[in-house]
């Protein structure tokens, strides 16, 4: 493809202008590589040109190389490509901790993908933080990119960018994610604390934004609300969820969760056909990026087993399959050991 030349302001700050760049990076040729590379040379500050290698680097240059292995980290890796994105990553760290692209998986380096340069990112971070400890948008994305592998250090950058801009709701709501992390592995008490904590930063980010972006809180806040006890507002949160539900890729998310929470609730209460209904309403709908790619959430179906109602978790399954194509060989498992009476482990679709 001809390379697309587009002029940026470098003070970049929101994550939707760098899209369209890293999609036009994934389809570059070798050439337009070779000649964006020599361009950002010659012109370190060139921000646009810097994320359309990243798209190439990240999004195109990863996949053939990890060709055939797409759930594998022991997939071959090209050196070059690494060190090429790594290269990229770095001189923004360093440079221009603000841009927007450092929040986003392209702009961050990972410990399982590439240890050396995770190691020199996080030094890379740990010295801007140093050097800007009242950034709240450096802090931002200082956190951003210790998310997996330090869920505390991220927590009080978080928390300490909020200090400093309270009317930001993306501090926020990524401090939402963090605490319903502190969920994974836990039980009882501790996941009802991390829930409540999730709860009232998700409700913040909300009162603080927009129509569209309250749209893609409510499922995240019907399923805090959940696993907090506070049924009430989990029903209020994914009623909402499901009314004025538009098209998109998060309609998809909305339905199967909206329906998921409510179900739950219902369980909760003792009404077990309620929760059948919902089971099935969750699975009828056309997929979204997330569930195509990682699969449905198996709570209720979890639940409803429990109960001893496996004709609807088959059904489920049998309606899943329909959207989750590349899970179909871990369904087929699924529903021979239900058939069977046996529990299968859902604990990687299991969200709440």
């Amino acid at each position: 493809m001809a390379v697309v030349v587009i002029t940026l302001l470098v003070a970049m700050t929101r994550a939707e202008d760098h899209y369209d760049l890293l999609i036009q990076g994934e389809d570059l040729s070798p050439t337009d590589v070779a000649y964006l590379e020599e361009k950002v040379s010659g012109d370190p500050q060139d921000l646009a040109t810097r994320i359309q290698l990243l798209g190439y680097y990240s999004l195109r240059g990863l996949r053939d190389s990890l060709r055939g292995l797409r759930d594998s980290l022991r997939g071959l890796r090209d050196p070059s490509i690494l060190e090429k994105r790594r290269e990229h990553i770095l001189w923004l760290i360093r440079n221009l901790p603000e841009a927007s692209i450092l929040e986003s998986p392209e702009g961050q380096l990972e410990r399982y993908q590439d240890p050396g340069g995770y190691a020199e990112a996080r030094e890379a971070w740990h010295d801007q933080i140093a050097r800007n400890p009242n950034n709240p948008t450096v802090l931002y994305h200082a956190a951003r990119a210790f998310t997996t592998s330090n869920r505390e250090l991220a927590i009080e950058l978080l928390e300490k960018a909020q200090s400093l801009d309270g009317n930001n709701p993306r501090w926020a709501q990524q401090l939402g994610h963090q605490y319903a992390r502190g969920q994974l592995g836990g039980s009882g008490a501790a996941n009802v604390k991390s829930a409540e904590k999730a709860l009232a930063a998700f409700e913040r980010a909300y009162e603080l934004s927009g129509d569209e972006t309250r749209g893609v809180l409510l499922v995240d806040l019907a399923k805090n609300a959940f696993v907090a006890n506070k049924y009430a507002k989990a029903r209020e949160y994914a009623t909402a969820a499901l009314d004025n539900n538009p098209e998109g890729w998060n309609q998809g998310n909305r339905t199967h969760f909206g329906h998921l929470v409510l179900g739950r609730v219902a369980l909760a209460e003792g009404n077990v056909e309620e929760a059948k209904f919902r089971l099935i309403a969750a699975a009828t709908i056309h997929g979204s990026p997330q569930l195509n790619s990682f699969g449905p959430d198996m709570s209720l179906a979890a639940k409803l087993l429990e109960a001893g109602e496996k004709d609807v978790v088959l059904k489920y399954f049998e309606l899943c399959a329909m959207f989750w194509e590349s899970g179909k060989d871990e369904l087929a498992d699924w529903t021979a050991l239900v058939t069977f009476d046996r529990m299968p482990d859902f604990s990687m679709n299991l969200e709440f």
